[in-house]
């Protein structure tokens, strides 16, 4: 029977409120699990996900726990599929702002990574970079700056300056540097984030126009409001015609613009 639940997470349309409808069958078919099986977990951890992407957290994180706790009963700690999970649920819980609870699971997957795969595996490389995103929201900046700096490094020289997780990570370095108040050089950084972004992936890709939105938060933050407000309106009018009045992202632009434009007087 959860299958179908499985099957319909890959069948479902890209609309959130086809998605979002999905929620409440998929949560009550979870409660009636009996006798778990590998294949069942596997689709559960598709279901997780599906369930996260939403930003349902509350019900992501029962899944996403329950997953976790059969992988350790059937694999063991240091399986792969069980550190996994344990990142997933590491996740949500900063998603949620139970920050201190997600650090500590980022480290244990961290340590887990390095003895199994090295220092310089892409997995063990992601988990620093999730470390360092968390520690940087709960305030430990010197220490997040100091670690995106080694993730950004080892992704250079692994796969050179263009590829998108070495970009990302500058993304990440940027946003650290504008939280420690070094907006100077978090906005040279996210300006060549977003060359980058527009070179490799067009004008119109989602992560584009993130990155054309981080610019515009950063030149907002050193008082360049003119060149903010303008940002600003070319990302609220792509997220518009892409996502919709009513999707998150294009709320939030509106907020921000807002905020500008108040700013202003």
């Amino acid at each position: 029977m959860f299958g179908l639940v499985v099957e319909a997470t890959k069948q479902c349309g890209p609309a959130p409120e086809d998605r979002l409808r999905l929620v409440p069958y998929m949560m009550a078919n979870f409660s009636t699990l009996v006798g778990v099986r590998e294949d069942t977990l596997n689709g559960l951890q598709t279901v997780g996900e599906f369930v996260v992407d939403l930003r349902r957290w509350s019900e992501g994180r029962v899944i996403q726990n329950f997953v976790l706790e059969k992988r350790k009963h059937i694999l063991g700690e240091d399986h792969l599929d069980t550190i996994t999970a344990r990142n997933n649920l590491a996740r949500t819980l900063g998603n949620q702002g139970q920050l201190d609870e997600a650090a500590r699971m980022q480290k244990e997957v961290l340590e887990k990574r390095k003895r199994i795969f090295g220092e310089d595996h892409p997995v063990t490389i992601t988990a620093r970079n999730n470390l360092a995103c968390t520690l940087g929201a709960q305030g430990q900046l010197n220490e997040a700056v100091r670690m995106n700096k080694e993730v950004l490094e080892k992704l250079r020289c692994i796969h050179g300056e263009e590829h998108p997780d070495t970009i990302t990570a500058m993304s990440n370095l940027a946003h650290m540097l504008g939280d420690q108040g070094q907006l100077d050089e978090a906005t040279r950084i996210y300006k060549e984030v977003l060359e980058k972004r527009k070179r490799i992936l067009g004008e119109e890709h989602p992560d584009t126009i993130a990155a054309m939105s981080n610019l515009a938060y950063m030149l907002g933050d050193q008082g360049r409001l003119d060149e903010a407000t303008r940002m600003y309106k070319e990302v609220l009018e792509k997220r518009k015609l892409i996502l919709g009045e009513d999707h998150p992202d294009t709320i939030t632009t509106m907020n921000n613009l807002a905020s500008i434009l108040g700013d202003q007087g």
